[in-house]
């Protein structure tokens, strides 16, 4: 039972929250930016778990009792939440042979917010086959009168939002004389609305059944889709379908979220971490922007998130009255390039999702208490200090997606030495749902082992190391599986880049990096030889990057060529961008080039001395 509330609490929670951002940042009513216009039009096909809904609200419009309303004419209002399906039953009902069959007219107007009389006006009388020339509103109503009275009419009203009686009271007055029979169909959020309009019967929306959410869902997340992911997935699914309480917007929502999932483990993520949340969240959001809350503001995120007004500012510390922020979930400082450190306080933060700190310059030093905050997600930079144990900051922060880790000195990630202050294994590891991760300045002699652990980057899609000065082997990369963005720079000792760059061995069974989508090389200065594939291996090679679409290598002056081989066997490389790197340019310029004809196949191909 208690889910039968959750709509109402959601829009009691949408009032709270709109006056709790009106006090913090003095909201007023801004300009009317552009408005989601609904039709009548539907596809019913598309259309689930609504048939209940449908019989009982048709029995309402078209029986006997419709001849009762207020001087012949009933109004009937449609409540429910947000995403709940007014419009969608609305829809259902207008476009029903019977009622077409029942009314005279019938008229489909979206009000929306603001309540313009004028407009609603003439889009009542032009939809009736009316002109609507008048400026004025009063001859308007009239005309309104004239063409509704005695006549059996449906009018449906999309979407009101105004509580101002005296903006609905010419309508009412001007609708009255309609036949017996007639009916006003309101959709709306809010009971108070429906009393204003003078509501005679009030359906409200029901929840629509979990099954009926997976059937909303499966619909547009499988468009697409193979068939043996699809049944992979199906039981994920009805598990997510059950989070969305029954709101067909909550589904739709998710529906298009996991239509860019491609995997098993990344419907599970979505499951088991909470997505749904935060998206579902940011829709309310933008649909609350929609309606002209926020004046002149792209993004409004103060309470919730203090990002427009303090990135790229000129302090140099924090208040620590900024840790009283209970619910503070965004802080953004990027480009606070002299801000020398953050609040001692900062554990107070603890709902603290996302901390978006890039271009800091002058800041050397994370405080201990932000091990406490283990809602964050994303944290922009974190400086890693020669002989401390900075690292063991992150061991609890399991809700990281984005992380950027900048080593300062001579902090290897495998060194005894740290390893008898702090637990290197549980620091080494990086948090379970790391999405993107970029490791700057890393001096280790060989790459984290954990870097390559399924079970610990299976969920990682970008990565991005600078600085490994003292790497001469990047064998064991090819194991990341979910990867889709690999950015590697300056790693000076590397001379080679082996065939183990795509695995130990070569069959149809091993596919190396099989999400990989953007490659990217930069400043390898000693880099002069990029292994090929024999002919034996060419010819079983056939699973090597298969989805690679961009290569790019820039400043690696004495690579002399690429491995075309290996080339050949990426039909999906769509774009090749070679910058500064004398001796590929020479080898591979247009027309002029000794082997020019290997990569002349590529739809893209940029080659130049810039940057």
């Amino acid at each position: 039972m208690a889910e039968l509330f959750v709509p109402k609490i959601i829009d009691e929670l949408g009032d709270v929250v709109v006056k709790q951002l009106g006090e913090k940042i003095n909201l007023v009513m801004g300009v009317e930016k552009e408005r989601i216009i609904t039709t009548s039009f539907i596809d019913e096909s598309e259309v689930y778990g609504r048939d209940s809904d449908k019989v009982a609200l048709l029995d309402q419009v078209l029986s006997k009792s419709s001849s009762q309303g207020r001087k012949g004419v009933q109004v009937i209002s449609v409540v429910g939440a947000g995403g709940s399906g007014k419009t969608t039953l609305a829809q259902l009902l207008f476009n029903n042979d019977k009622v077409k069959n029942h009314f005279e007219l019938r008229n489909w107007i979206c009000v929306s917010d603001p309540f313009d009389q004028k407009r609603i006006a003439k889009a009542i009388l032009e939809n009736a086959g009316k002109s609507s020339q008048e400026s004025e509103l009063d001859p308007l109503i009239q005309r309104i009168k004239e063409t509704f009275s005695g006549k059996r009419f449906l009018l449906v009203l999309d979407d009101v939002w105004t509580e101002d009686d005296s903006k609905w009271e010419p309508f009412q007055n001007s609708l009255k004389d309609g036949a017996p029979g007639s009916v006003i169909l309101v959709t709306t959020r809010s009971h108070r609305v429906a009393a204003v309009v003078g509501t005679t019967h009030t359906h409200q929306m029901a929840l629509m059944s979990d099954s009926d959410c997976w059937l909303i869902m499966q619909r547009i997340a499988f468009a697409n889709k193979s068939g043996d992911l699809c049944k992979k997935v199906e039981r994920i699914g009805q598990k997510i379908a059950e989070k969305c309480k029954g709101l067909p917007l909550a589904a739709k929502t998710m529906g298009s979220l996991l239509r860019l999932k491609d995997t098993v483990q990344q419907w599970q993520n979505v499951l088991d971490t909470g997505e749904r949340l935060e998206l579902v969240g940011r829709e309310y959001f933008n649909n609350l922007a929609m309606r002209s809350f926020f004046q002149e503001l792209e993004k409004v995120e103060a309470y919730y998130g203090l990002t427009e007004y303090m990135h790229n500012n000129p302090f140099v510390a924090l208040p620590e009255a900024i840790c009283d922020l209970y619910y503070l979930e965004t802080l953004n400082i990027t480009f606070c390039k002299k801000l020398s450190c953050l609040p001692e306080r900062i554990e107070g933060l603890v709902h603290l999702r996302h901390l978006f700190n890039e271009d800091t310059d002058d800041l050397r030093q994370i405080p201990q208490g932000l091990r406490k905050l283990t809602s964050l997600c994303t944290l922009g930079r974190f400086i890693a200090r020669s002989n401390s144990d900075d690292l063991a900051i992150l061991k609890d922060l399991n809700q990281l997606k984005r992380l950027i880790i900048e080593i300062e000195g001579e902090v290897d990630f495998g060194s005894a030495k740290l390893g008898k202050k702090i637990n290197m294994r549980e620091i080494m590891e990086p948090p379970p749902n790391l999405e993107q991760l970029t490791l700057i300045g890393y001096l280790g002699a060989q790459l984290p082992s954990w870097l390559v652990t399924k079970s610990h980057t299976n969920n990682l899609t970008r990565l991005i190391i600078s600085g490994p000065r003292n790497i001469s082997s990047l064998h064991a990369l090819w194991k990341l599986s979910s990867l889709e963005e690999l950015k590697l720079g300056e790693a000076e000792k590397l001379e080679c880049l082996g065939k183990e760059f795509f695995g130990s061995s070569f069959s149809a069974e091993a596919v190396a990096f099989p999400n990989l989508r953007k490659l990217h090389f930069r400043d390898f200065e000693n880099w002069t030889n990029w292994e090929d594939l024999s002919e034996d291996e060419e010819e079983v090679a056939v699973s090597i990057m298969p989805r690679l679409e961009e290569l790019k290598i820039s400043h690696c002056y004495e690579l002399e060529t690429l491995p075309h081989r290996i080339l050949s066997k990426i039909s999906s490389l769509k774009k090749l961008d070679i910058r500064s790197c004398d001796k590929l340019r020479d080898r591979y310029s247009d027309k002029t080039g000794d082997d020019w004809i290997k990569i002349s196949h590529i739809s893209q191909v940029h080659i130049s001395n810039e940057y």
